[in-house]
């Protein structure tokens, strides 16, 4: 059997999942924000592709005719290109992807609440948020951690 690592202690709790401590934590965000970005990316295609087709699916609740509407706007499509380019800019460690994943979080769900006028996906919303901003600061200490490295081994 072999020992448990530090990260992945039997004692888990939500602010591990979100902690940054070292270099493979940074990874974990990044990673974790990049698969968020996916998801994301997945669930806004299914209601586009379920509001243009005109078909329910099992387990999903139906549109009415106001978020049908919203959810058909050819605008969607970019919702659905938008956050797997960023995604996948996130997997290779993009600060700037990162970035511009949060605040493109934050403005369509402004939006979002605007446009139905309550806040709707609110719980969804928090969660992405939180992989999303734990994402940015990963790979902002990356970078950090990657440039404090280089000018170590530099100087020596």
């Amino acid at each position: 059997m072999t020992p448990k690592s530090d990260h992945f202690s039997s004692e888990f709790s939500l602010k591990d999942l979100f902690s940054i401590r070292d270099r493979t934590l940074c990874e974990r965000a990044i990673r974790n924000g990049g698969i968020a970005a996916m998801v994301l990316a997945g669930i806004t295609a299914l209601t586009y592709l379920r509001a243009v087709l005109d078909v329910d699916l099992v387990l999903i609740r139906t549109l009415t005719d106001r978020e049908a509407a919203y959810a058909i706007d050819p605008l969607r499509s970019v919702d659905v290109v938008l956050p797997v380019v960023l995604g996948l800019l996130v997997f290779r460690r993009s600060r700037v992807a990162a970035t511009v994943l949060l605040a493109y979080l934050v403005a369509s769900t402004v939006v979002m609440w605007m446009h139905f006028r309550f806040l709707r996906d609110a719980v969804p919303a928090l969660v992405l948020f939180l992989f999303f901003l734990t994402a940015m600061r990963g790979t902002y200490r990356w970078h950090g951690m990657s440039k404090q490295a280089g000018t170590t081994t530099a100087g020596a």
